[in-house]
């Protein structure tokens, strides 16, 4: 699990980065992850930090992609700060 910012959302992923601190972002700077086991609410926006649960597994591309998501959930909301 971690958390990072939302970069980018396309079509049918997120670009994210990791925030700091975070042992994914000593292996990439970006990171595409499916929209896949979202919570309902609130709807993940441009500069959000979304929590992801996944298998531990980055496959090896740039930007570094994610298989195997088990929930995403927004942990910081831009919007309402």
């Amino acid at each position: 699990m971690f958390q990072a910012t939302i970069l980018e959302i396309g079509e049918g992923f997120f670009l994210v980065e990791p925030v700091e601190g975070c042992t994914e972002l000593n292996s990439a700077d970006q990171i595409t992850v499916p929209m896949k086991k979202m919570e309902a609410s609130p709807e993940p926006e441009v500069g959000d930090v979304i929590e992801i649960t996944y298998n531990g597994e980055l496959l090896e591309t740039y930007p570094a992609q994610i298989k195997e998501i088990y929930g995403i959930k927004v942990v910081q909301d831009v919007g309402k700060n």
